[in-house]
């Protein structure tokens, strides 16, 4: 996977040598001003070469990392949570990893009205709800840290949020796939299928 983002950044147009300094910045842990961060990862979010040179530095990292610590398969720098939707109903494409399934259940397969797993306290902790939403769907992350800020990133999208009562909210998300971060180091990806 560390090849691929690493050529696919060799491939495109690059940002000026500024920016990218900024985005390795961002991923090694130096730029810390919250107005940087930000403008940071919303560059990201825009710029492919950027995500690609991003992806390139924690695959590269974690790889050096796990190997330094004989980990060797311990690479990801994300805990993966697929699902699919069946209409107005959502199931965990792995069931043993869904901490519970709220709402009627359909006979076709465990679907419910929305799906519930336990984050790694290394990506943050607390549980992440799932959910069917006009647009595609909408999650919730309770338990976090009153102070934490969450990104989110889709293929062409970027969002910002804090909790609000312990709550962090994102809805209506249309992407197949998503990825949520609190720290930039760690990442929640939701994958989304349809049945």
């Amino acid at each position: 996977m560390e090849l691929k983002s690493f050529e696919k950044y060799m491939a495109l147009p690059h940002c000026s040598e500024d920016t990218e300094l900024r985005v390795l910045g961002l991923a090694g842990g130096t730029l810390t001003g919250e107005d940087e961060v930000e403008q940071a990862i919303e560059h990201i979010a825009a710029c492919d070469s950027c995500r690609y040179l991003l992806e390139s530095y924690y695959f590269s990292t974690m790889h050096y990392e796990a190997e330094k610590s004989g980990r060797e398969g311990d690479r990801v720098p994300w805990t993966e949570f697929p699902v699919f939707l069946a209409g107005d109903t959502i199931a965990a494409a792995d069931p043993s990893q869904c901490l519970q399934a709220r709402g009627p259940a359909v006979l076709d397969g465990g679907h419910a009205r929305e799906v519930l797993f336990k984050i790694p306290s290394d990506t943050g902790g607390g549980v992440l709800t799932v959910y069917p939403s006009a647009k595609g769907v909408s999650l919730s992350i309770e338990g976090p840290d009153s102070a934490a800020r969450y990104y989110l990133f889709t293929g062409d999208a970027f969002e910002a949020a804090v909790p609000k009562e312990g709550v962090v909210r994102f809805r209506d998300i249309s992407s197949p796939y998503v990825l949520i971060s609190r720290d930039m180091k760690r990442f929640i990806k939701i994958t989304v299928g349809q049945r």
